[in-house]
């Protein structure tokens, strides 16, 4: 093989391995090493407490010999570790594997642990290496416990990673840049095999030499890049999960030599014809034809490959602006947390709303207000919807928020803070507006009333107003797919009163990351060691919430920048190898002239 092959080929696989590692790394926090299905807790009627069931399911994994293991976010470093504790105890079963990432931990505890009965068993999942007998169900549904087969498909978690990375570009250009040298491979060998031809070798045997030559330098190839991989990954978490990395790592390179043969076999397919008559080749004639077209196609598949891939990358970078510009705003913020809460405890909906909702409310009430941040809005994009002052820029607000941001209100003496306020910027503080947003207040009160009475409703249909000065960009505390919109222009703030609990509004503000929290300790042993069954699961603190979004969107810049310069070599290589179909037709044509006038 060309020098020049050789080496695009390795860079490729180089690269692809990286990309293989970042997966299994994504796979890893998603799954258990080992444990390719698992069973969630979809339903618990409480007639059996935790302690029971967890005694339960010990005694059935032992019963029907099942490897069985539970697995719980530790919220206590920010979800970066997870409770694991191993319900079947036999020595053979015992889990013994470290996390991937060394960003990551794992905490083993024993089934009995009391950590557990302070940790939501709905939504839990429990992770397995064989089915589950019939048995094992009806056993649980009668202990009043509703179980349900989760897997993990592969392929499903394949095209996340590579639309979550942003990856269907490079790849496509990684496919383009492999296909262009090993045409220019064969190619080059279009002498040697006119040859081989002439000493009666047939297609056949031709090609198999081809893929030989190729097998013989991938599997050198790999050898190599397994050496590299074992030294990074002894460097980066000391070989963890070793064993399933490289069965995994072995099935990514037969799928890339795979590939990289049928690449071979159509770059043959494309030329071979050109080994039986010499002068097709030198007049550019019959299959030879295809080759004018050929560069043009890739260029034209690189080319909008290479133009999509661009727009993202300055969607990437206005995305870092913005967030750069946020995180400002959030380090001054870092004391806040967001409460990961569960979702899974339906009965109705109506029930459900309520239980979350109430235990939310139950929480604010045993705390004090300085201690959380109410700051729900509906994200309105001023920059595309222009100014507006109603409730659809509205930020609803706690005292708290105002006093965080330092909201000066004008004539804050005469408010009356037992009722809904409406605080409007100076800008639009007019009675058209006025009038408009205490009627829009008043339909959302006497909608949430119509789905569940509000006590003292007509206390809360009786809005204040009052002006405050201008915020040209003021924080909302947006998280998230929304923590590029951290600013609002100008926006109205709507002071909601204690007591007034519209049905479902604290649960949608708390899992959107916009009912914060501070004073970690004090949050968690409110609304987390006081329950049996919280609803709120665990504090994440906001701006390590922030950084880690920024971090991905830094990643994917990165991304699509270096899949930008890829597109760029790949284009420059078409016409390299356009340069070179030139050369050598001139070459040979020369060539046959030459004899021609001599012979």
């Amino acid at each position: 093989m060309k020098n020049v092959t050789k080496i695009t080929v390795f860079f490729i696989f180089i690269i692809t391995t990286f990309l293989f590692l970042n997966f299994y790394k994504y796979y890893d926090d998603i799954k258990l090493p080992g444990y390719n299905k698992a069973i969630v807790i979809e339903n618990w009627d409480k007639k059996h407490n935790k302690e029971e069931i967890n005694s339960l399911l010990v005694k059935l994994s032992s019963q029907n010999n099942i490897s069985m293991i539970r697995v719980n976010e530790n919220y206590d470093d920010n979800a970066n570790a997870k409770f694991l504790a191993q319900y079947n105890l036999k020595e053979t079963f015992k889990f013994n594997q470290l996390p991937f990432s060394r960003e990551k931990k794992y905490q083993l505890i024993e089934p009995d642990n009391k950590i557990l009965d302070k940790l939501n068993l709905v939504g839990t999942t429990f992770f397995i290496k064989d089915e589950l007998p019939n048995e094992f169900y009806k056993v649980l549904k009668e202990h009043g416990v509703t179980i349900t087969d989760y897997k993990f498909p592969i392929h499903f978690i394949i095209v996340e990673y590579i639309s979550s990375y942003q990856l269907l570009s490079t790849m496509i250009i990684l496919l383009v840049i492999l296909f262009i040298a090993i045409l220019y491979e064969q190619l080059s060998s279009v002498k040697e095999m006119s040859i081989k031809r002439i000493h009666g070798y047939s297609t056949r045997r031709i090609c198999c030499f081809q893929i030989y030559k190729t097998t013989k330098f991938f599997i050198t190839q790999f050898i190599f890049v397994t050496l590299i991989v074992t030294v990074a990954l002894y460097l980066y978490n000391h070989l963890a999960q070793i064993g399933y990395v490289f069965f995994l790592f072995l099935m990514f390179a037969l799928i890339f030599y795979n590939i990289l043969v049928i690449i071979l076999l159509v770059s043959f397919w494309l030329i071979s014809k050109q080994t039986y008559h010499i002068e097709k080749y030198i007049k550019y004639e019959g299959v030879g034809n295809g080759f004018q077209y050929l560069p043009n196609i890739i260029k034209i598949i690189v080319t909008l490959t290479l133009l999509n891939v661009i727009s993202i990358s300055i969607l990437n970078y206005l995305e870092i602006v913005d967030n750069a510009n946020s995180e400002k705003y959030w380090f001054k913020n870092k004391d806040l947390y967001i409460a990961e809460i569960t979702t899974n405890e339906i009965e109705t909906d109506k029930n459900h709303f309520k239980h979350s909702d109430q235990e939310i409310i139950n929480l604010l009430n045993n705390i004090p207000e300085k201690n959380w941040v109410l700051t729900y809005h509906r994200h309105y994009n001023w920059e595309k919807s222009g100014e507006a002052y109603d409730i659809n820029n509205a930020i609803y607000v706690n005292k708290t928020y105002l006093e965080r941001n330092d909201i000066k209100i004008v004539d804050r003496q005469n408010i009356d803070y037992s009722k809904i306020i409406a605080l409007i910027p100076e800008k639009g503080y007019s009675q058209k507006n006025i009038n408009k947003i205490k009627k829009d207040i008043q339909k959302e009160v006497q909608f949430y009333d119509e789905i569940d009475n509000i006590p003292n409703k007509e206390k809360y249909l009786d809005i204040e107003a009052h002006k405050i000065e201008n915020n040209d960009k003021l924080f909302n505390y947006s998280t998230g797919v929304y923590s590029k919109e951290v600013f609002s222009y100008n926006p109205v703030l709507i002071l909601l009163p204690k007591g007034y609990y519209p049905i479902s509004f604290y649960s949608a503000a708390t899992s959107q990351g916009l009912l914060l929290f501070n004073d970690y300790d004090l949050i968690k042993s409110k609304a987390i060691n006081n329950h049996g069954d919280s609803v709120i699961q665990g504090l994440t603190n906001a701006y390590s919430s922030v950084l880690k979004d920024i971090k991905e969107i830094k990643r994917n810049l990165i991304i699509s920048v270096t899949t930008s310069i890829l597109g760029i070599v790949v284009i420059s290589s078409v016409y390299l190898l356009l340069v070179f179909i030139v050369i050598k037709r001139k070459k040979l044509y020369l060539s046959k002239r030459f004899m021609d006038i001599h012979l």
